[in-house]
């Protein structure tokens, strides 16, 4: 009789903890995989050359969703007109990021990005530091789109 009882405590224990390790895990694969796309949205907004602006547009476009998708969308031709006649090169590189909060469908997450930019106007190139707090949304697919970026002071 105990050793039975001694059996079950033991599955169930099994059971218990093997449950928690596959949410845990879970877990942990919904939040890297949600910094990963932030972070290529990041290098998105922060990397664009004059000469490919409509595909490095396009690419960005590609990673976003809701209001942040048709704000950009309806101001597209002028931000590529500005990008091409001030013959812009941004090249982005993201130094830091980490999660603020995050569930099964939305991530807030913050970033610190450096971006060397260089126009008709600085034509050496400016080093340029931006703090990014971009939400996600995760769809049905299991990628994650960004709805709304926002830059920190």
């Amino acid at each position: 009789m105990a050793l039975s009882v001694l059996v079950v405590v033991l599955v169930a224990t099994t059971v218990v903890f093997s449950l928690r390790w596959q949410n845990g895990h879970a877990a942990d694969a919904r939040r890297n995989d949600a910094v990963a796309a932030a972070r290529q949205v990041a290098l998105n907004l922060t990397s664009i050359n004059f000469n490919t602006a409509d595909a490095d547009v396009n690419r960005l476009i590609s990673g976003a969703t809701g209001d942040f998708r048709n704000l950009f969308t309806q101001n597209l031709d002028s931000y590529v007109d500005i990008v091409k006649q001030n013959q812009v090169v941004t090249t982005g590189q993201v130094t830091e990021a980490g999660v603020q909060d995050i569930n099964a469908n939305i991530a807030h997450i913050i970033l610190a990005v450096q971006s060397t930019v260089r126009n008709t106007a600085v034509s050496n190139g400016e080093v340029r530091t931006y703090r990014m707090a971009l939400q996600m949304e995760r769809h049905g697919d299991g990628s994650w789109l960004v709805s709304r970026v926002d830059f920190v002071p």
